[in-house]
């Protein structure tokens, strides 16, 4: 079976990441200096403040992303930090057209018979 996007939204694994990524996009239009968590003068937290519609529409990105995803995969509900692998196993089966995942996995993937294998 393929699917159009591999991501990892098992617990503990790279779920909240691409979550944090979607927020800081929509949060930080203007650099780094816009803290999308907290308030820099009271310290504290923007999620049900100004700040709740851009994390409402993160999380609806977060949701729409999701739903185009690889289905649970067996073996995986049981997932700690621990065990939680650098490499999408399904993205380097070849199932998935693209993922969003680490930078580290890359290199992992270089001699991937998949990747190597393309006919384009």
């Amino acid at each position: 079976k393929r699917w159009p996007l591999c991501l990892d939204l098992a617990p503990y694994c790279k779920s909240a990441d691409l979550l944090a990524a979607i927020t800081s996009s929509i949060m930080q239009a203007n650099g780094t200096a816009q803290n999308p968590y907290l308030d820099p003068t009271t310290l504290r937290p923007l999620v049900d403040g100004p700040a709740a519609p851009a994390f409402k529409h993160a999380l609806q990105i977060h949701r729409a992303l999701a739903a185009l995803a690889t289905p649970d995969v067996p073996g995986l509900e049981n997932v700690t930090l621990e065990s939680c692998s650098v490499i999408n196993r399904v993205f380097a089966a070849g199932s998935c057209a693209m993922t969003i995942d680490w930078d580290a996995m890359f290199p992992f993937l270089y001699g991937s018979p998949f990747l190597r294998n393309d006919p384009l």
